[in-house]
């Protein structure tokens, strides 16, 4: 039997994996109840130019708490590589110490900044030695997707 190819945390295969019904419940029973986090755009796989910059939009809040941080990141490819290898995220945005509901700009993410991390500086198909599809050199903002 082949195992999917997974990874801790978000994976192309599973995404954040399945639901743990018992312990959410216990979570929420305990008031533990983790932040919300709604990014709004850019969409999803959306293609950028190689230059300028783009806007991290969405909506941040932690309404059971008495404030809360936030921290929005990016790296490119669409998955970890297997262990013992690591990504390289850089901060694009944060706020610390907030205690209201944030909604707007999030973050901005320099694209030539991003163009410089992808094979080729970002232009052209991207391929690796053997000419087939580079699966590591998609784009994504993260903090939370």
């Amino acid at each position: 039997m082949k195992r999917f190819p997974t990874v801790k945390g978000w994976d192309a295969t599973t995404g954040y994996g399945r639901i743990n019904a018992y312990e959410s419940v216990l979570a929420a029973s305990r008031g533990d109840i983790p932040p919300e986090a709604d990014i709004t755009s850019p969409e999803w796989f959306s293609i950028n130019p190689t230059s300028g910059s783009m806007e991290v939009r969405g909506k941040v809040a932690a309404v059971r708490s008495s404030s809360y941080d936030y921290r929005v990141e990016w790296t490119v490819g669409l998955q970890t590589a297997p262990y013992p290898a690591k990504d390289s995220w850089s901060v694009a945005g944060s706020a610390t110490g907030l205690s209201a509901p944030t909604e707007g700009v999030l973050a901005t993410i320099d694209l030539a900044e991003v163009a410089a991390r992808l094979p080729d500086g970002g232009t052209g198909t991207p391929t690796t030695a053997d000419g087939l599809p580079d699966r590591t050199a998609s784009p994504c903002a993260s903090g939370w997707w």
